[in-house]
């Protein structure tokens, strides 16, 4: 019996210790996977945060921000576990979104205010309607920075139509362009022809080409009357 007796205490023993063993291996075997997780989730935050954050320059977008760039960061945190950073990126990525769309929008526009192959403005363009456009708005520095000077290049073309129609005008003595103003010289009128090689719109142009050449047409006129005068 004794024997019988001590024969099963080892196996008990025996079992009882496979048993933790198995336990404890177990229980290796959970931590590790748990490890692995947390690591696997970390990195996933890691790598989406570094995506999110290169969307953004001095909280402004960053160069090279387009719709691909966007979905790779959106792509990135819909794989994270943690809702809390998962929430709080999305939240930038959404407002990244924002900024380009105003972006593009205001870009758009502005390129509409020129022709396809932005060498001249558009027919009936004003410089207020160009000064209105909040190009101040686009988010990236770079961008923003070629927008204003675009803009700034319109105004100064418009100023310059503006500015020769008055001065063409001045050479009549009135809307109807019927005679020209006193002291007018041809001088003056052959300045103002020079200047419309200038102007950045050919409807403009063609307009100011026939008043000058109405202008140069009376200018004539009246010298062939003054000079019948003279020998009369």
């Amino acid at each position: 019996m004794s024997e019988k007796s001590n024969s099963k205490n080892k196996l008990f023993g025996l079992f009882f210790v496979l048993t933790v063993l198995i336990i404890i291996i177990a229980v290796i075997f959970a931590v590790r996977h748990i490890n692995n997780v947390k690591a696997i989730e970390e990195a996933k935050v890691q790598k989406a945060t570094l995506i999110v954050n290169r969307l953004y320059k001095d909280e402004r977008l960053a160069d090279g921000v387009t719709e691909i760039t966007l979905n790779n960061a959106r792509t990135a945190t819909a794989e994270i576990e943690d809702e809390t950073k998962k929430n709080k990126l999305a939240k930038q990525i959404k407002q990244a979104t924002l900024l380009l769309e105003q972006q593009n929008d205001l870009i758009e526009q502005l390129d509409a205010f020129t022709t396809d192959d932005g060498d001249q403005f558009i027919d009936d363009l004003t410089s207020v309607k160009v000064r209105e456009l909040p190009v101040e708005n686009i988010s990236n520095a770079k961008i923003q920075e070629q927008a204003l000077a675009k803009q700034t290049e319109l105004i100064d073309w418009l100023a310059a139509s503006d500015e020769l129609e008055v001065t063409i005008g001045q050479l009549f003595t009135n809307g109807e362009q019927a005679k020209l103003a006193p002291k007018v010289t041809d001088a003056q009128i052959k300045k103002a022809k020079e200047q419309i090689k200038t102007i950045k719109n050919e409807k403009k142009r063609v307009l100011f080409e026939v008043q000058i050449n109405k202008a140069v047409k009376l200018s004539a006129e009246l010298a062939k009357k003054n000079k019948a005068k003279a020998d009369s």
